[in-house]
């Protein structure tokens, strides 16, 4: 199964929507698509991008990704977690909320509860069936690579990677996986 901005159907009515972005690869991916497939649309719908703040840096990644992509909305910063936001953004009045979950392989989730959850209209999760290592091939052939360098994976360290935590295992495996060299470890 292919990765690509065909995964996100957008109704024919102009809507707002919000899209959770991290700091992460997956979440900065999703918006890509996201963005390519409102073009699509003539740019009928509201994009506004919307951080949960985890930690000092998170600002930093997210607004280093929205600068790549030329993003000209304000980012919307929230508190608590992903799920959280995503009710309180209901409540703001968007229209839908897009989350870069992808799919959790058990060897990446040791000591970590799952943060899948089932999607509903309103809120949507197009990268939940691919692995990390989908999620890098789909950055290369989206020629997207300059997404390395500037996204952080690690849970531990707000610089830089433990390559001990699972976000760090996940990350080295896909690209391991794809005989790629991650740009990105410092």
């Amino acid at each position: 199964m292919t990765i690509n901005q065909n995964l996100i159907n957008l109704p024919s009515r102009a809507i707002k929507i919000g899209i959770f972005i991290s700091g992460g690869l997956d979440s900065a991916l999703l918006y890509y698509f996201l963005h390519k497939a409102n073009v699509d649309a003539n740019q009928r719908h509201k994009i506004i991008p919307i951080t949960v703040i985890k930690n000092s840096k998170t600002l930093d990644y997210v607004t280093s990704i929205l600068s790549y992509y030329n993003c000209n909305e304000d980012l919307l910063t929230m508190d608590g977690t992903v799920i959280q936001s995503v009710i309180k953004s209901r409540s703001l009045g968007f229209d839908k909320a897009f989350v870069g979950t992808i799919k959790e392989l058990p060897e990446f989730l040791q000591g970590w509860e799952s943060s899948t959850y089932s999607q509903n209209k309103f809120y949507r999760t197009p990268l939940a069936k691919f692995d990390k290592r989908q999620i890098v091939q789909a950055i290369v052939d989206n020629q997207l690579t300059k997404l390395f360098e500037l996204t952080h994976s690690c849970a531990n360290f707000e610089i830089g990677r433990c390559n001990k935590c699972n976000r760090c295992r996940e990350r080295k495996w896909a690209f391991d996986q794809l005989d790629l060299v991650d740009p990105g470890v410092l």
